[in-house]
């Protein structure tokens, strides 16, 4: 299914719930403040029928018809959606229920809950949806802006992030003068601590490809 991944999170709100009555109560809530919101009746038409890698937030039953909750947040985990799942659960499912929240879902509510814990739970969810999607977005960013360097650019850029570049910039000729070593240095430093910020924003490999954007300036 296609649809803008770089949209709002509170703009996908889903419940997903094989009881008809929860579906609409939970859906009639919603909508009365403000949320847009989509109900499906089982974890298959979920799947089937909404954009897996559009951030937002899943109002999610543990066992249902089919699949049960846990199997389609498993999905959800091998395609790493940025979904963010809560779990409605039984008195007796409890224990299932922390078990996912300690595999990285959000929270789980056990039925029948109060109004304003869940509408609480729901927005702090979509506020950790949101930080999902801005980072997601800076990771997109930065892996454009790698695409357009070139070969060399790409290679320095690789060399700093390995920290390669901390013992080359102390290497000079000899006939190079003070100033001229001091300002060689703070550019080295400066692309470090470009490094360091790109690291932390686009993660892992992505983030030591982007730094090379830093290069050409």
């Amino acid at each position: 299914m296609n649809s803008n991944n770089n949209a709002a999170p509170a703009n996908n709100l889903c419940v997903v719930d094989d009881d008809e009555a929860v579906r609409r109560s939970l859906g009639l809530l919603l909508l009365s403040r403000g949320y847009a919101v989509q109900t499906f009746a089982s974890g298959e038409a979920f799947l089937e029928g909404t954009d897996l890698q559009r951030a937002g937030c899943v109002i999610m039953d543990l066992r249902m018809e089919g699949m049960s909750g846990l199997q389609v947040f498993d999905t959800l985990r091998t395609q790493d959606s940025p979904l963010v799942v809560i779990f409605l659960s039984g008195h007796g499912d409890i224990p299932m229920a922390v078990e996912a929240v300690q595999n990285g879902a959000f929270g789980w509510l056990e039925k029948p809950c109060n109004d304003e814990r869940l509408l609480d739970t729901i927005a702090r969810a979509l506020q950790q949806a949101g930080e999902i999607a801005t980072r997601r977005q800076a990771r997109q960013a930065a892996q454009a802006l790698w695409d357009k360097l070139t070969p060399r650019e790409m290679q320095v850029a690789r060399l700093v992030a390995e920290h390669d570049a901390a013992a080359r910039v102390g290497r000079f000729q000899p006939g190079d003068q003070p100033q001229q070593r001091g300002l060689a240095a703070a550019r080295g430093a400066e692309q470090r601590q470009h490094l360091a910020g790109l690291h932390a924003q686009a993660g892992g490999l992505q983030a030591a490809r982007a730094v090379g954007v830093g290069l050409r300036a």
